[in-house]
């Protein structure tokens, strides 16, 4: 079975009524179901009227129990903000600035009253393209605080992708390809400044966002990042940033041991847990509580120390009675990879993050030495 109609044949995962938004946005966007909930937003899926395409909508702001402003029902941190959220504009003016094959594009960012929106300074600061319409043809529901933010329409994840096929892990050159496509986004985001801080392939709970994109349109298999709702730009000198990011399954030891000072190597570390979940069906460290997440890290891959990570003590949440692991052999850890996978991971997965290797220097590991003809003739399920 083909992958595009395996994609029109597997039910969402999830669907929902408009929670009281306009039905048609602006007399250019019809919403029809709600397919996921990310980071202080809910998607939803939507027709654009004038050409007939899919596109996804997330809506950014206000409030109400279940609503465009909560998650799940529970009010996100600025969702109590005075007009348009601070996380809002971070993320709008994040993705106006990014245009890459392996990251998702922001389209259009508008709103449905016509009421002035700060929103507006800031999509056009960076460039972007900003429309304030009031609402149209629809009526009823909105806040002035609300955002809507429209994006291309990817239908599958990496998540469905591995429910549809259990055996997509054994598929090495494939593996391969994604994890080469993900890099490619990563490295670019680095490289702009921008980290993203919650890559992840599943949602702890089976619903959300998952933000890992997979388009099989045409029968190829393009991995695009989604989901910049906790992104951050980062630069010198680092500043202290929060460490209670990063979804628990994918959130590097230096998060976890509380650590504030960091950077682009915490979405290295989340890159890998992905890279290995695809090829083992199983997250690498799905634990719990951070405590049970930390130990399992340290069961895998044995436990650190000062020689292994110099300033270890150093962390707040850092105690040297923490149990002692020797840790497993990389071919039980991932057994499906072949030697440089093998080596490529421990290299994504090392304890120092100032040791890590970049997403940079992983595109040119080894592992990929034969991705030139991956990349002419993607592989097939």
């Amino acid at each position: 079975m083909a992958t595009a109609a395996a994609a029109a044949a597997y039910p969402p995962p999830r669907t929902s009524a408009t929670d009281g938004l306009p039905r048609l946005l602006n007399n250019k966007y019809r919403l029809e179901r709600r397919v996921g909930e990310g980071t202080y937003g809910v998607v939803y899926r939507a027709t654009e009227l004038a050409s007939g395409q899919t596109v996804a909508v997330k809506v950014r702001g206000g409030a109400g129990r279940g609503g465009a402003g909560t998650v799940g029902g529970e009010m996100r941190p600025d969702d109590s903000e005075e007009g348009v959220p601070s996380s809002a504009l971070r993320e709008i003016a994040l993705l106006l600035e990014l245009r890459h094959d392996n990251v998702v594009r922001l389209r259009e960012v508008t709103r449905d009253l016509s009421r002035p929106d700060p929103a507006a300074a800031a999509a056009a600061a960076a460039g972007g393209r900003y429309s304030s319409g009031a609402g149209g043809g629809g009526g009823g529901g909105g806040d002035s605080a609300q955002l809507f933010l429209v994006f291309d329409f990817v239908d599958m994840d990496v998540h469905r992708l591995m429910q549809l096929y259990p055996a997509l892990g054994a598929n090495a050159a494939l593996v391969k390809y994604l994890t080469y496509q993900l890099l490619c986004g990563l490295d670019y985001c680095h490289r702009r400044r921008v980290l993203h801080r919650d890559l992840k392939p599943q949602v702890e709970g089976g619903w959300g966002v998952r933000n890992l994109l997979v388009d099989v349109r045409g029968g190829g298999h393009s991995l695009k990042i989604a989901d910049f709702g906790l992104s951050r730009a980062f630069g010198v000198p680092v500043r202290l940033l929060s460490p209670e990011v990063v979804t628990l399954w994918y959130r590097p030891p230096e998060l976890l041991l509380g650590g504030r000072l960091y950077g682009s190597p915490v979405d290295v570390w989340s890159a890998a847990c992905c890279v290995l979940e695809l090829s083992n069906r199983w997250p690498l460290f799905p634990g719990a509580t951070e405590i049970d997440t930390l130990l399992k890290i340290f069961e895998k891959l044995g436990s650190p120390d000062e020689a292994t990570w110099p300033g270890l003590a150093d962390l707040p949440h850092w105690r040297p009675q923490l149990p002692r692991y020797p840790g497993r052999s990389w071919e039980e850890i991932a057994p499906r990879l072949d030697p440089a996978g093998r080596d490529l991971m421990r290299r994504m997965l090392t304890y120092d993050p100032a040791q890590r290797i970049t997403a940079a220097a992983a595109l040119r590991h080894p592992y990929f030495a034969d991705i030139g003809p991956l990349l002419e003739r993607p592989p097939q399920l």
